[in-house]
């Protein structure tokens, strides 16, 4: 035996079993020979999935195992494309909002209604001190042109308002026999090109053929990605996730508009309907880490900037009219898309064409742009401090802020009518699914419709069938009318939409009756306390009811006679549950 051990001939006999040891360590044979775990990922049996961890940690595929992959994959994406075709279409953010939201199927899309946190603080949380932000590319926006294009929109649009181009306008869509089909945004290019934003809601219930025949008008569906964005630190973050590209030329308008912003971003706003279009650099596709909000100076003063007439929003839609109207009807949706995306816009674009303005109506700002770049567009939003929201969630803020929200607070269009009715379907199936002995006697209370409001009976009478939509005043004109009590009684049993606010204690509640105060009214009168049961006359219905936080007491949105409002601004309001009134103030809503 010898006496001494030289380490270096030891370590040169065993280099073969050195170098299989060191390699065992950081492969796992059975996915593959060249594929390398983490630490942290070890377990005792590895998967055998090849695909088990993420594609930036994939090695390269080797020589033998390129060209079979991809034919196997194209031909499985195929077969889900044309099984996928009658199911509900899923936006391109739809794996960021399944995995934060709760999904539903809602007028042919899979769509986030709320996040999962137990309330809708965390959201008014954001409104005050960052933003949030929602996917609104369900909307369809078309454009119509075309002989005679003003006056049949003077009978389909009310108000009708003369041609303002670089403006946004609220306005409200009737058919042809005088239905509301919902609130719409328009956008007028010229004296003969207009554009119309539709809720996807609308769109489910209307033919656009039927009702734009004789005209000329591209749908544009399913084409631009559209975000939300409500908040103070809304310009903040639009300035940074969309800055001005100086390869494109842009309007002068526009391009000095968004400059003035991005200098100041801060204490800068647009003045509601304010629509501009440029060109902006797109973001690259890199790992993002999340901004903290910066503090605010609310004490300086707010620059607000006001609209031009020059501006050009339709730039936007120029890129892709020709796209769309070159579409073959034989293509596959999927494909069709596809095509659309690469001729509108190629992936190596550095700069894509937006349009942004403040809504008149909520004043929040809607950002349009292109679907090729959106899943970047939407990174920088979110990881520059936007929080992501549902339908529910904005409709929450809509009640806060005493403004109705489509579907739910129309109940004279048949996408209202429609979405009443499932959620009173719902509500009387959980309380059937109660026992018997604790289900809820509404005869005894007095409740004639407790899941399902009979709006058409308080327009037309009891005997007026079930499926007749009431009558709702939606003309400014009348509204203002009614508010300074000049209007005609030919118009008391019309609806109008209220906005309302417990005098003192009490939350209202979705789908509580409204009732008018008797001559004399009881007592008292200025809402010290509930008011007991009593033979009252039901004047109207809550539509949205919650507790508003701004104020620290129970509000929401309804409809109410105009007879009633005339009457007295001080109504009562029942819970279907419950014998006790409450006194509450009524305010009309006028767009």
């Amino acid at each position: 035996m010898a006496e001494a051990v030289n380490v270096m001939d030891v370590v040169d006999a065993r280099s073969t079993e050195v170098i299989a040891a060191m390699k065992a360590l950081t492969t796992n044979a059975s996915i593959s020979q060249r594929l390398a775990i983490p630490f942290y990922m070890r377990r005792r049996a590895a998967s055998h999935n090849p695909k088990r961890l993420p594609r930036w940690q994939r090695p390269p595929p080797a020589e033998d195992e390129k060209g079979t992959s991809k034919r196997r994959w194209k031909k499985k994406r195929e077969k889900k494309d044309e099984v996928e075709e009658g199911r509900a279409r899923r936006l391109t953010t739809h794996v960021w909002h399944a995995k934060r939201c709760h999904m539903v199927d809602l007028w042919g899309y899979r769509l986030a209604i709320t996040t999962t946190q137990k309330s809708h603080r965390a959201v008014y949380r954001a409104l005050r001190a960052a933003c949030n932000i929602q996917d609104t590319s369900c909307y369809t926006w078309i454009s119509i042109s075309g002989v005679g294009l003003h006056g049949t929109m003077s009978g389909l649009l009310k108000p009708h308002s003369s041609p303002l181009p670089g403006r946004i306008m609220f306005a409200h869509l009737y058919d042809r026999e005088g239905v509301c089909l919902g609130p719409v945004r328009l956008l007028w290019r010229d004296d003969e090109t207009l554009f119309l934003r539709l809720h996807p809601a609308s769109v489910c219930f209307t033919n656009l053929s039927e009702l734009f025949s004789g005209l000329s008008f591209i749908s544009y569906q399913n084409t631009f990605s559209q975000y939300t964005v409500s908040g103070v630190r809304s310009v903040e973050l639009l300035v940074k996730a969309l800055p001005l590209s100086r390869d494109h030329v842009s309007c002068d308008k526009s391009r000095d508009l968004w400059s003035m912003l991005s200098e100041d971003p801060y204490h800068s706003v647009l003045m509601g309907g304010t629509a501009i279009g440029f060109y902006f650099t797109v973001p690259p596709a890199q790992l993002k880490t999340y901004e903290a909000a910066s503090s605010r100076d609310i004490s300086q003063p707010i620059n607000r900037v006001e609209p031009h007439s020059h501006f050009s929003p339709g730039l936007l839609f120029s890129h892709v009219t020709t796209t769309t109207a070159a579409a073959s009807a034989q293509q596959s949706t999927s494909d069709l898309q596809h095509s659309k995306s690469d001729t509108v816009l190629p992936p190596d674009t550095a700069a894509a064409p937006c349009l942004i303005y403040r809504d008149p109506l909520t004043t929040d700002y809607e950002v349009v742009f292109v679907d090729a770049y959106k899943t970047r567009v939407w990174v920088e939003l979110v990881y520059g401090g936007g929080r992501a929201i549902g339908m529910s969630d904005y409709r929450s803020l809509l009640t806060e802020r005493g403004i109705p929200a489509f579907p739910h607070d129309y109940p004279d269009t048949r996408a209202g009518v429609s979405v009443i009715r499932q959620v009173g379907r719902e509500a009387e199936e959980r309380e059937m699914r109660r026992p018997p002995q604790k289900r809820i006697n509404y005869k005894e209370l007095g409740i004639e419709h407790p899941f399902v409001p009979d709006f058409g009976a308080l327009c037309h009478g009891p005997s007026s069938p079930t499926a007749s939509l009431p009558n709702v005043i939606r003309d400014p004109l009348l509204l203002h009318q009614l508010a300074q009590g000049s209007l005609s009684q030919e118009f008391d049993s019309h609806l109008v939409t209220v906005s309302i606010t417990c005098l003192l204690r009490g939350v209202v509640i979705t789908g509580s009756p409204i009732c008018a105060l008797p001559d004399p009214p009881p007592q008292p009168t200025t809402g010290q306390g509930p008011v007991y049961p009593g033979d009252y006359p039901v004047a109207g219905y809550v539509t949205s009811g919650r507790y508003r936080l701004s104020q620290g007491r129970g509000a929401g949105i309804g409809v109410v006679l105009a007879g009633a409002y005339r009457t007295s601004r001080t109504l009562l309001v029942r819970k279907t549950t419950s014998k006790q009134f409450r006194y509450v103030s009524v305010e009309l809503l006028i767009p």
